[in-house]
């Protein structure tokens, strides 16, 4: 098993944000109607990993379950990732995707006996990383589970699954805190101001564990410069062979997140006005440009780059 951080948070268990499903799916669990395929969805940064870790560490919990007491020889295989009735399934390193021949071994997997008499449980993270044929290699399993099985589908982007896996699932929206409730978290965590906080959190776009993530890594100054250059491309303040060598010291997962989120900031800017159109144009160029790298497209960094830096300037550019 890969849990994100499993040693720093143990017993895993809910964020703030996350009590209220998360007591609602141990009310459902005490009542012995665990559904067999749960869709735990919503945006990036907003602890789903840590969710999905807490339900299925608490459902194979032999002392307090449905929640983990992080002692029993149950919970200690699952926090050293050698429990044999629980796999977490995420593409391998170096690579994008969760292939077939990675979904048929889980499906094997979850058919099997339970070696510990309990549930058989299988998380599939992000599950929109499942290529089409993976996807419809677990169809069935969705539709007809065997014994008493789990599947967590943790997903980023619930509209690229397929509609027939989204179907087959229970579906639970993990939403975004309030950001009063949110920056003071973050803030706690941070230990920051409440002021910087709130500023994190709006360049991560309101999730929390983004923003915790830009202080902590020390990342939030570099960031509000790369929207900085953005605005001043879109602006016509600087040109496209000026803005490129800017962009060296960023990730291209980056700089492709960060400027979809400056030209949608910015659309909502200009709402009614005469560059509405134009904010809309650009967006969906964007989405185009992020959805081709998603899927493994390589144009090479320097022409990404470019693209990205041009589809910013649009029409700045060609009246310069």
């Amino acid at each position: 098993m890969t849990v994100v951080d499993v040693e720093a948070n143990w017993p895993p268990g809910p964020l703030p944000w996350q009590v209220p499903l998360y007591e609602r799916f141990c009310r459902i669990a005490r009542g012995g109607t665990v559904p067999h395929a749960v869709l735990l969805h919503g945006a990036e940064g907003l602890g789903k990993t840590r969710l999905a870790a807490a339900w299925a560490t608490g459902l194979l919990c032999k002392r307090t379950p449905p929640s983990p007491c992080g002692d029993c020889d149950s919970c200690v295989l699952v926090k050293g990732g050698a429990h044999a009735d629980m796999r977490w399934l995420r593409p391998e390193d170096g690579k994008r995707a969760i292939g077939v021949e990675a979904i048929r071994a889980a499906v094997v997997f979850m058919q099997k006996t339970p070696s510990h008499g309990g549930y058989k449980v299988l998380i599939i993270e992000p599950a929109e990383s499942m290529t089409p044929a993976a996807a419809n290699a677990l169809l069935k399993t969705l539709e007809e589970p065997p014994g008493q099985a789990l599947l967590i589908l943790v997903s980023n982007r619930v509209g690229a699954l397929l509609a027939t896996v989204r179907s087959r699932c229970q579906s639970s929206v993990v939403s975004k805190p309030g950001p009063v409730e949110a920056a003071h978290w973050i803030a706690e965590q941070a230990a920051c101001s409440d002021e910087t906080a709130a500023q994190a959190l709006d360049i991560a776009a309101g999730s929390p564990l983004a923003a915790l993530e830009l202080i902590i890594q020390d990342r939030l100054a570099g960031r509000l410069a790369l929207f900085k250059l953005f605005d001043q491309l879109t602006a016509g303040e600087l040109r496209v062979s000026e803005a490129v060598p800017e962009f060296a010291p960023f990730d291209v997962d980056v700089l492709l997140e960060t400027a979809l989120q400056s030209a949608e900031g910015q659309l909502r800017s200009c709402s009614g006005s005469d560059r509405h159109h134009e904010g809309f144009y650009r967006r969906d160029r964007l989405l185009s440009l992020v959805s081709a790298h998603r899927q493994g497209i390589n144009f090479g960094r320097e022409t990404l780059v470019t693209e990205l830096a041009r589809i910013l300037a649009g029409r700045a550019e060609e009246g310069m």
